[in-house]
């Protein structure tokens, strides 16, 4: 069973929006030209924009890091008013315990993105319980994207407490999805474990 948190959540800035793609190894490009997309459509003169993009492409605009030192991120999310990310296990149950409500955009097997569509399950079960925004389409990522960077504290956990059975239903949940991936060629290039340190 995970450990509580011990720190309160900061406040979001109100001029950060954090793009993170996890350490997959295959590309997700997809997830950058949507925020990018979303970029060139609005004018957020005081938006601050960093992104973690793995192996995608670099995003056109903003701030960007191959991958980022763990403790870094976990700032990061602390101070952003928005997050988005893949539907990796890890990302989003860091984001959780930051006080942020991410809003995912799963890997597709489909699209040559991921091995299997586990990240689709996994973000649908959260959002279920009102833990994720799940934003399937270019369309509705953008939708999301004006709602939280238009009111970034009515997403923000504002009493972080850490329901343990509850989180420990969903890292079981997310210790069964990791042990359903093919191991081999298509594996991850890391495991998610609670709260370890590295890259997410």
């Amino acid at each position: 069973m995970a450990t509580p948190p011990t720190t309160t959540a900061r406040q979001p800035s109100s001029s950060l929006l954090l793009v993170t793609v996890g350490s997959d190894h295959h590309p997700f490009d997809r997830l950058i030209d949507w925020v990018d997309g979303y970029l060139d459509s609005r004018h957020h003169t005081d938006l601050r924009y960093v992104t973690q993009h793995g192996a995608a492409r670099r995003p056109r605009l903003g701030e960007h890091h191959t991958f980022l030192d763990h403790d870094r991120l976990l700032q990061l999310l602390g101070e952003a008013s928005a997050v988005v990310c893949h539907g990796g296990p890890g990302t989003l149950l860091e984001s959780l315990r930051c006080g942020r409500i991410p809003i995912a955009v799963p890997r597709q097997k489909r699209l040559g993105e991921v091995v299997d569509d586990h990240q689709q399950a996994f973000c649908e079960f959260l959002a279920q319980r009102q833990q994720v925004l799940l934003a399937d389409t270019e369309a509705t990522l953008h939708q999301l994207l004006d709602r939280v960077l238009g009111a970034p504290g009515a997403f923000t956990a504002r009493n972080p407490t850490y329901d343990t059975e509850h989180a420990a239903t969903i890292e079981r949940f997310a210790e069964l999805v990791d042990h359903c991936r093919p191991a081999g060629r298509g594996q991850l290039l890391t495991s998610w474990r609670p709260r370890r340190p590295g890259r997410v």
